[in-house]
């Protein structure tokens, strides 16, 4: 990915997209074809792709669809907060590489999607949103296993909704999920007080990843939501109290975490998606940051490998608990 590339189609993409209907508008389009450039997708091993705005109650979502010539199956892709799908690029390419479909949603407020930048009222919005796009691409989808990868904030929205049974697939993988954030306790008690005077605060683009070609290209994505809106936060909190009584999943679950995350609470939040997962494989990855699918090669190398391993032993469930690994 480059930061150097023509943006001028940041300006007029997200009102001349197409349907879901139309095959390859790439083609046609010079808009949606810089928007592909720019995030360096691999459309030589696309062999159709589609793309459009669905509607739902409440937003228009911007849904993806990437099949390769002869796909084995399919993953729903949900990118983390603040991100979108563009910036997971890297893991649509891998499973390209392995013959998966790949099916992306980008959140409401992020991306090509519409409504305020960052902020949400209530997170079974997000989910509701998801399930909106996912059911509309389903009409287009190869046949195969359906397999979910959310990060961060994309894990927690994902694993809501197959908890709560509204989206349904063979395994789930979460790399660092949300659940608390880094240092919640103290966020915690200061947000009551600090919501009544800052309404949202600008982004601070923190050293999440060992790949510096990457966290420079972060910090000039034109996608990237640049400030947290306060609201947000409330209704992370809000979330977390409605998550407790949610149902445990009984799918596969492989949770992928850096030891070196600090944007989420990951110790706590192994602990938790623990107990509400049955069929749960950890793998830390010592020395990765939260933007584990965007890490430095070796590593990043190391995740899809694992991610690859556990799609194809899906339904064995003599898999190991928990596994440390290391990119160096």
């Amino acid at each position: 990915m480059s930061w150097e590339r023509d943006i001028s189609w940041t300006g007029t993409l997200a009102e001349s997209l197409p349907g879901l209907e139309q095959t390859n508008p790439h083609l046609k389009l010079p808009e949606l074809d810089h928007y592909l450039n720019y995030y360096q997708y691999n459309m030589k091993k696309t062999a159709a792709y589609r793309c459009g705005r669905i509607t739902t109650e409440r937003s228009s979502v911007f849904v993806q669809i990437f099949t390769p010539p002869k796909p084995k199956g399919t993953v729903l892709l949900i990118h983390g907060y603040m991100d979108h799908s563009g910036g997971l690029s890297t893991s649509v390419n891998g499973f390209l590489e392995q013959s998966y479909e790949v099916i992306s949603v980008d959140l409401p407020g992020h991306g090509l999607s519409d409504g305020d930048r960052g902020a949400i009222r209530d997170f079974s919005h997000y989910v509701d949103a998801v399930k909106a796009g996912w059911d509309e691409a389903q009409v287009y989808r190869s046949e195969g296993p359906v397999y979910g990868l959310g990060h961060s904030t994309g894990g927690a929205v994902l694993f809501h909704g197959v908890s709560e049974g509204v989206i349904s697939m063979e395994a789930l993988m979460l790399a660092g999920p949300l659940y608390h954030p880094y240092q919640w306790k103290w966020v915690r008690l200061l947000l009551p007080v600090a919501s009544r005077w800052v309404t949202k605060k600008k982004r601070r683009f923190k050293q999440n990843s060992k790949d510096e070609r990457y966290h420079q290209f972060l910090k000039h994505d034109p996608l990237q939501v640049q400030e947290l809106p306060t609201s947000w936060l409330m209704a992370l909190t809000e979330w977390q109290k409605d998550i407790l009584s949610c149902s445990n999943v009984s799918v596969p679950v492989y949770l992928l975490q850096g030891t070196k995350d600090t944007t989420v609470q990951w110790e706590e939040n192994v602990e938790f998606f623990s107990d509400k997962c049955d069929d749960l494989q950890v793998a830390l990855f010592e020395g990765a940051g939260h933007q584990i699918l965007n890490e430095k090669q070796p590593i990043r190398a190391l995740v899809f490998e694992r991610i690859a391993a556990f799609m194809k032993m899906t339904g064995n469930h003599n898999r190991p608990g928990v596994t440390e690994e290391t990119g160096d």
